[in-house]
């Protein structure tokens, strides 16, 4: 965590210099109260140096094992997500982001701090004591082991000195309301340095030009609208393909969609084909298309023999195959070359994970919706990076 973050690396030499030199303030006044000669006073300062550098080793010791974990997600009412993240009920958050699209999540930060978010939100998870709303709103509540839980959004961060508020983060308004429902917190302005403190039913709204104190409740209009959205899934119309058919009873499942490239036994090789009925959708009026994949473990081949992070590419399959495919029917022979495919998309995935939500939003991807003649898009996923490599 040191390595990869500068906020990790500035906190740690803070509280390392803080613990520091409270020890030798410590260690200095006792003399001073003691009246100790001077040579006792140098020892003992000497004896401070070196625990605060034993201290200093010490903590960089712990900071190896630090648990990776900082939340965990308790409850997902009628959700749908985008997140790298797992987002079954009871997983447990790494530092990472979460979109919600639609429902209400509660997520559990380590500290104590809990979560309501209401959809459309989108979250980024720091560590135990810290969180980001970048859009949407949500209801936080800090146990007493968690005050100075810190809620930050741009332009601007809350620190809770216990109990409850509310915060919604307007993208378009390029705004962030608070609400205190009940104890206290202080909003801080973090280009401006301006500082205040709300208490019970107080109500502040933060922009780039500063901080409006406001009467009464949170404004009616702060909460993001949601978005006009069309949710579409493939109702049937997918299929796992392997490149030796006779093993396709064995190695192919029924309910999951299996990708596999190897570098030698081809014949293992997996593919997925899926598609979505345009039927009813206006496709001049769409602005924007995502494409998202869930990712679950299969219990099947070895993490070790995968690279650290691995490739797979989305195809939009031509209008001629997708007129009348039919996946109970369809083989590896069937397919069109993939030089004759459109790709729209591509994401990685480290191969220490086995769940998590991958979406695909490019302008590839709409314009290749946009520009079918069939009333049907179907895709082709295949999994680019060899699952094993070859001897050097």
């Amino acid at each position: 965590m040191l390595m990869d973050d500068r906020d990790f690396r500035a906190l740690f030499l803070d509280l390392t210099h803080q613990h520091a030199n409270l020890r030798l303030h410590d260690e200095a006044l006792v003399s001073e109260q003691l009246q100790r000669p001077a040579k006792t006073r140098f020892n003992r300062l000497a004896v401070a140096v070196a625990a605060t550098v034993a201290l200093i080793a010490v903590s960089v010791s712990a900071f190896q094992f630090w648990p990776k974990h900082v939340a965990t997600l308790v409850s997902s009412e009628d959700a749908t997500w985008e997140s790298p993240l797992p987002t079954v009920p009871g997983s447990r958050l790494e530092p990472d982001y979460l979109r919600l699209k639609t429902g209400v999540a509660t997520i559990r930060f380590d500290s104590g701090s809990e979560v309501v978010l209401e959809a459309p939100a989108h979250i980024v998870l720091k560590t135990a004591m810290r969180g980001r709303l970048v859009e949407g709103s949500d209801v936080i509540t800090v146990s007493e082991s968690a005050i100075g839980f810190v809620m930050e959004s741009p332009d601007t961060f809350a620190v809770d000195h216990g109990n409850q508020f509310a915060m919604s983060v307007s993208a378009s308004r390029q705004s962030t309301a608070f609400e205190v429902l009940s104890g206290e917190i202080s909003v801080h302005h973090e280009l401006l340095g301006d500082v205040i403190r709300l208490g019970d039913n107080q109500v502040a709204v933060v922009t780039a030009d500063g901080i409006d104190k406001l009467d009464g409740s949170m404004p009616e209009g702060t909460l993001t609208q949601p978005e006009k959205t069309v949710r579409l899934t493939s109702e049937d119309m997918e299929a796992s393909i392997i490149r030796a058919d006779k093993l396709r009873s064995e190695c192919l499942h029924p309910d999951t969609l299996m990708l596999k490239t190897t570098a030698r036994h081809k014949q293992f090789d997996r593919r997925a084909v899926f598609g979505i009925s345009l039927s009813g959708i206006d496709l001049e009026s769409v602005q924007s298309a995502s494409l998202r994949l869930n990712l679950i473990p299969t219990g099947l081949g070895f993490a070790t023999r995968l690279t650290e992070v691995n490739t797979f590419v989305i195809y939009a399959l031509p209008d001629e195959f997708t007129a009348d495919w039919n996946p109970e029917t369809l083989r590896w022979d069937g397919l069109p070359d993939l030089s004759e495919c459109r790709q729209v998309g591509a994401f990685d995935i480290p191969r220490s994970r086995q769940r998590g939500s991958f979406r695909v939003e490019t302008p590839e991807l709409l314009n290749s919706l946009k520009a079918t003649s069939s009333d049907k898009a179907v895709f082709l996923a295949v999994r680019q990076t060899p699952s094993c490599r070859l001897p050097v």
